[in-house]
């Protein structure tokens, strides 16, 4: 090959070259964005996961305040804090997801928010190299009542500038975790536990009810008590919630957990939560709503009918949930004859 031939080869590959290179890159970068896409995936799962565990403690508290998370700090900004004070660091000990590095720390090292300072060190790093962000909204209300906050895994994306504000977010490629979704979902699955414990007893006293020769419809099975005032005798194993209620916070409303109405049928001081739990088919767990506190049951308060309120036949409980923003789930359970 002669000095013309190789001139004619460079300028050809030059030329190829510069065709190729917008191409090239391109591919290049949508590479980036699709290891961040599938990565956001993989953690907003986790954040998820993580919420659910962890809602009763972060939706019962207010905007602009800071609670312990897994032994982490986790602020909750207010709508008028900065965008910085949204932004919380996604770590191994906040979050619990096996692909997150231990002691993975916040981003932003030395560098001025919004821009990133680059790290090396990051073991499960976006597309293009920079730690993923956790971004939290203030409590939100739907239309329905419940109450969340939403949670978006953020990457800065190629110019690693966080610009993500719960709306806008530029170029930065952002996953959302529902808090709606999440809360709506435990208050579901509360709803649905407090019904299997309202057909477990209404169950329960009806075969009572009905293994009764006399059918007396004068008797309060929540209350082992007739309107007269008279203990019966056949043991039903629960007894008055106002007198288990004592100091608790809830005494006037005579709310208490269903494992503390349990009758001591033996008079050993001993109620008998065992066997309660047993005749009604249910387990300890059962006994739970979906964000982890007890159920609670009142027999003889004003809010139902009781003979200690001077009421009658139908009898009635009530079974209540609390929710984590302050509201309460109620259901009724009748007496049936």
């Amino acid at each position: 090959m002669n000095a013309l031939e190789i001139v004619a080869a460079i300028s050809l590959i030059a030329v190829l070259i510069s065709y190729a290179s917008p191409s090239l890159l391109r591919q290049l970068e949508r590479g980036k964005e699709l290891t961040t896409l599938s990565r956001e995936q993989e953690l907003s799962s986790a954040v998820r996961n993580w919420y659910e565990e962890n809602a009763y403690t972060i939706d019962s508290a207010p905007d602009g305040s800071t609670v312990t998370v897994n032994g982490k700090n986790l602020y909750l900004p207010k709508n008028t804090d900065s965008l910085k004070n949204h932004y919380t660091p996604i770590t191994r000990d906040l979050i619990t997801a096996v692909s997150l590095p231990a002691g993975e720390s916040f981003c932003l090292g030395s560098g001025t928010f919004p821009k990133l300072t680059k790290k090396t060190s990051y073991t499960y790093p976006d597309g293009f190299g920079d730690c993923f962000l956790l971004y939290a909204t203030e409590q939100k209300t739907a239309p329905d009542g419940i109450k969340y906050r939403d949670f978006y895994v953020v990457s800065a994306g190629n110019n690693r500038e966080v610009n993500f504000d719960g709306k806008d977010a530029e170029d930065d490629i952002v996953k959302l975790v529902s808090g709606y979704e999440v809360e709506k979902s435990l208050y579901e699955e509360t709803l649905k536990k407090m019904r299997i414990i309202k057909d477990s007893l209404e169950n329960y006293f009806y075969t009572l009810y009905l293994n009764d020769p006399t059918r007396d419809t004068t008797i309060d099975y929540f209350l082992r008590r007739k309107t007269d005032g008279t203990e019966i005798t056949n043991a039903t194993l629960i007894d008055n919630s106002c007198t288990a209620a004592g100091e608790n916070p809830d005494k006037d409303d005579c709310l208490v957990p269903i494992s503390q109405i349990a009758y001591d049928e033996d008079g050993d001081g001993n109620p008998d939560k065992e066997e309660l739990l047993d005749r009604l088919g249910l387990t300890g767990s059962d006994l739970k709503d979906a964000w982890g506190n007890p159920i609670l049951i009142d027999t003889a308060s004003s809010h139902v009918r009781s003979p200690e309120t001077g009421k009658e036949a139908p009898f009635t409980a009530r079974l209540v949930a609390n929710t984590p923003w302050g509201d309460k789930i109620e259901v009724i359970v009748r007496q049936k004859f």
